[in-house]
């Protein structure tokens, strides 16, 4: 096989892999699909300096002409590109111009972590809080040990308010857990059935008597496909169903953070991203039954409540909305660099190697258009596998042209 053969078979490889991004979001919940999509930006990366490089070095030795590695190299920085910057599959919603407010509020600090089955450092946890003036802290893979660590490292001192699900057999990794800096309207154990570990909420009054309004906070954390594809597909999916959750308890908006085990490269996070709820997967839930709540997706009565549940609002991923309108720093703390501002985001997954960087983008600070983050940043945490995302969100005017409203069967 010539030289020429073998760079094109790559390519022609690759950008099979870089197609999975445009399957459909059912398709893609079989394994290993969802890992293999995960890695499409890693792999764009790879192909376009490896092409390069192997292109030139041909032509250089003459084992192929000039124009063809230049015609290797062209098709392989397109498809790269669409890879890496994936533009034409971002929801619309975030190319638009930034929301503005007659009355502007003070913005609101959030930060999620995966502690990492409970060892993550809580000390630090505590000193990232109080140097980042967090104001609503949401943790996950929680345990009794690092909750205790916490307590002795100061945490009430910053953020004396929490809410914390309880234990159970679902748990992926440990309990997912809130701490608030004031204290919350209310708060719940447990919302929307993910089928991983609960997910605690709370909600909060912001703004002056005039512009008062009430956000709620979750704490999430979706299986990954290791412990089953249906399972990790069907919890992105649900997300989509916390917009309503949060009107349906008197929330305008809401603002869902933790690791997520996916990205925009996977179809169902992006369609979850635009508020589809993925009814029509709902008969391949094992435990549809257990989910009481108002926004439940049963299989006898899926027609009934694609029709109830309104409106459809989509959710807004803060690393697209801060690579569009602000500011997005890297996990030192300083400014994005080129390569830096060409991904969808701060990659925050694996944090731990010491001699590759992290290649997966797995948290997430996501929220209702009534939300506008302007500032986003990730940080290491000693003894975490994830990095922290510490956002900045401000609550901005009303978004009814965000809105869609859908058909109601409801008297």
């Amino acid at each position: 096989m010539t030289w020429a053969a073998v760079i094109w078979l790559v390519i022609v490889i690759a950008d099979l892999w870089i197609a999975l991004i445009l399957v459909t979001p059912g398709t893609s919940w079989h394994r290993p699909l969802p890992e293999m999509i995960a890695l499409v930006p890693a792999v764009s990366w790879v192909l376009l300096l490896g092409v390069t490089v192997c292109a030139i070095v041909g032509a250089a030795l003459g084992k192929q002409q000039w124009w063809m590695a230049l015609v290797q190299i062209v098709v392989t920085v397109v498809m790269a590109a669409f890879g890496i910057i994936r533009l034409d599959i971002v929801p619309r919603n975030y190319s638009a111009a930034p929301h503005t407010d007659n009355a502007p509020q003070p913005p609101i600090h959030v930060m999620t972590l995966n502690c990492r089955y409970g060892h993550a450092d809580p000390t630090q946890i505590v000193r990232t809080v109080r140097r980042n003036h967090v104001d609503v802290l949401a943790l996950q893979e929680v345990t009794k040990d690092l909750l205790d660590g916490l307590k002795l490292a100061g945490i009430a001192d910053e953020l004396p308010f929490s809410c914390t699900a309880h234990a159970s057999t679902r748990d992926n990794g440990g309990v997912n857990a809130l701490f608030s800096r004031v204290q919350p309207l209310s708060t719940q154990t447990r919302s929307i059935d993910l089928h991983s570990s609960d997910v605690p909420t709370a909600t909060f009054t912001v703004g002056d008597h005039a512009h008062q309004r009430r956000i709620m906070f979750a704490s999430a954390h979706i299986y990954s496909p290791q412990r089953g594809a249906r399972s990790w597909g069907q919890g992105i999916a649900d997300l989509a169903r916390f917009p309503g959750f949060a009107r349906a308890h008197n929330a305008s908006d809401i603002a869902v953070m933790g690791d997520l085990n996916a990205n925009v490269s996977h179809p169902t996070f992006r369609l979850m991203l635009l508020g589809a709820t993925l009814e029509q997967s709902s008969h391949d839930r094992a435990d549809a039954q257990m989910d009481n709540s108002p926004y439940a997706l049963h299989p006898s009565d899926t027609h009934q409540h694609s029709a109830a549940v309104s409106p459809i609002v989509p959710l807004m991923d803060s690393s697209l909305e801060a690579r569009s309108h602000g500011p997005m720093t890297t996990r030192s703390g300083k400014p994005g660099n080129f390569a830096a501002r060409l991904r969808r985001g701060p990659v925050t997954f694996p944090i731990h190697w010491h001699i590759l960087p992290p290649v997966l983008e797995l948290d997430h600070i996501l929220h209702t258009p009534g939300l506008r983050c302007t500032h986003l940043q990730s940080l290491t945490i000693i003894g975490s596998d994830h990095a922290a995302l510490i956002a900045e969100l401000h609550p901005v005017s009303a978004h009814s042209d965000s809105v869609r409203t859908a058909p109601s069967s409801r008297a």
